[in-house]
């Protein structure tokens, strides 16, 4: 997750756990730290501590360098892969979101984050998730 404001992270990561998501949540503040650690810079080289992401939240409001900047590089190095970039952030211009999806990523949310909407991107893109079923009584 790419994410400047500490209260949009917490706001996420609650709500993946409300639905059951178990992947384990990696943050970074700027678009320079999530370049460095899909890069694997020090100190993001241990890939066990900190593996490449089967899911990527990004912001596009990032210090440093933008998130437009940070999708613009994944594609470039080709680092995609099977991967799923989902973008969120506090866009209204439909050219816009024209423009992320044409940037390569996999879906758009807007901000603040809707628990409805963090669902339907489960169930539509699951091969990426890991979720906790709840045992139904027999």
């Amino acid at each position: 997750m790419a994410d400047d404001q500490e209260s949009d992270q917490h706001l996420l990561v609650r709500s993946l756990k409300r639905l059951g998501v178990l992947n384990p949540v990696h943050r970074v503040a700027d678009g320079h730290e999530a370049i460095r650690y899909l890069n694997g810079d020090t100190p993001y080289n241990d890939r066990n501590s900190y593996p490449l992401p089967a899911i990527i939240f990004l912001d596009l409001k990032l210090p440093m360098i933008s998130g437009w900047e940070v999708l613009d590089w994944i594609l470039n190095v080709g680092l995609k892969g099977e991967s799923r970039i989902f973008v969120y952030s506090e866009i209204l211009d439909l050219a816009e979101i024209r423009k992320i999806y044409r940037s390569g990523a996999d879906s758009y949310l807007g901000k603040p984050i809707n628990e409805l909407e963090l669902m339907n991107l489960i169930y539509y893109f699951p091969k990426h998730w890991y979720i906790q079923v709840e045992e139904s009584e027999s």
